[in-house]
Parts: C-alpha cells; sequence; structure tokens
C-alpha cells in the first residue's frame, strides 16, 4: 500500500471519530429529579449563628405531573410560599436546560457547572415607607460539593445562594443576608432557606426528612 493512501485512511478515521464525539450529547447530573409522582417531606428549623433549633412544622414539595407550554415539556412542581407564619402552596415549572433549571419564564433556579457567572442581581426596594432601595441582592452558585447533614441523611450538594447587601440605613444585626437552596444529585432540593429578615438574625429553614418515588 502506498504512503499517500495510508495517509488518506488515517485521515478519515480521525475525521470519523472526531464526528462521532462530536454527535455524542453531553449528559448532565440530574439534581432536579423532577419526576410525575416524586415528593420531599420536609421539617422547618430556625437558624441562628449557626444553630438549627427544630420546629414542629412540616411541610412538602411533589411533582403532580408534566406540562408543555410554549411546546416544551415542564414538570409541574407544587411548593410552598413563605409569608412571615403563614405557609401557602403555589404551582412552579421547572424543565431541565443542559444544567440549568430553569421555569417557563427563562429564570434559572440552579445549575449544577456555572460557578462562575452572577445568575441574577438587583436591587431589593420597599414601598412603606418609601419607595426606598435598602439592598442589593445578586444571587450565584456556591459551596461545591459541600456535605449538607439533614434529618434525611448527609448529601454532598450545591448551593444557590442569593447575597442581601444590606446599606447603611437599615444594617442591624450585619449588614449581609443569605438565603440558600441545597441540591443533592439524584435527590433534589435538600435545604432551603425561607426569606431574610433585614431586622432579625433567624433565619426560618426547611430541612429533608424524607424523599421518595418514582
Amino acid at each position: 500500500m502506498k504512503l499517500n493512501t495510508v495517509l488518506f485512511t488515517f485521515a478519515v478515521c480521525c475525521i470519523l471519530a472526531c464526528k462521532k464525539e462530536k454527535d455524542e450529547p453531553v449528559v448532565y447530573p440530574d439534581f432536579g429529579n423532577l419526576k410525575a409522582g416524586n415528593y420531599w417531606i420536609y421539617q422547618r428549623f430556625t437558624l441562628k449563628d449557626g444553630v438549627y433549633t427544630a420546629q414542629n412544622k412540616i411541610d412538602s414539595n411533589y411533582v403532580e405531573k408534566d406540562t408543555l407550554i410554549g411546546g416544551r415539556t415542564y414538570a409541574k412542581l407544587r411548593t410552598i410560599t413563605f409569608q412571615s407564619n403563614s405557609t401557602t402552596y403555589q404551582n412552579t415549572f421547572l424543565r431541565d436546560s443542559l444544567h440549568y433549571l430553569v421555569n417557563e419564564r427563562g429564570n434559572i433556579f440552579f445549575s449544577s457547572e456555572n460557578f462562575a457567572d452572577t445568575i441574577a442581581s438587583g436591587y431589593e426596594v420597599i414601598q412603606n415607607p418609601g419607595p426606598d432601595t435598602i439592598a442589593f441582592v445578586f444571587t450565584k452558585m456556591a459551596d461545591d460539593q459541600v456535605v449538607a447533614e439533614v434529618p434525611a441523611g448527609s448529601f454532598p450538594t450545591k448551593n444557590f445562594k442569593t447575597t442581601y447587601f444590606i446599606f447603611p440605613k437599615y444594617v442591624q444585626n450585619g449588614n449581609t443576608r443569605e438565603v440558600n437552596r441545597r441540591y443533592a444529585e439524584g435527590v433534589g432540593l435538600v435545604e432551603e432557606t425561607l426569606g431574610a429578615y433585614i431586622a432579625s438574625p433567624v433565619y426560618n429553614v426547611r430541612r429533608l426528612i424524607r424523599y421518595g418515588g418514582n
């Protein structure tokens, strides 16, 4: 066989190998666990100075079904909304988009890979008294593979973290507040901060006690 024929054959094989690699889809880890029928049961805690204190309050998230919105399939997730001491449920629609969890409006709820970019930023404004701007707020992934110890067990997690930098006029008990949503691969949401209060260093947190489904 002539040398140029050998080189040609080798080149063709390289091209085919590269094409195969490019055609293979990238599969990212599943942190949402958004299959219909899946559920998560949480217990409420207060958190102050790193100490969790259990409360006699239990709530849950569950995936009711899949639904089409704009030609794309989303999981219909029943979740809580937290206002003061009351708890009500709401619908949240989420889907996996590469390594992101996004809702039907394109808002990002999590990324398993992007720890470099700020996901969202803006200002917190109060209307009464006011209107007045009280804090600068930004969200970014943090705490890659930090183990969360919750009643359901120990889970390596990634944290969808929102930080509030409170302006001097409103500073009480420190000038930052943090809201965390910690996800574990193959499990879903493991721990969630339920809002932050400027006037109080005490956080309300829900922590996973069991989960299941499909």
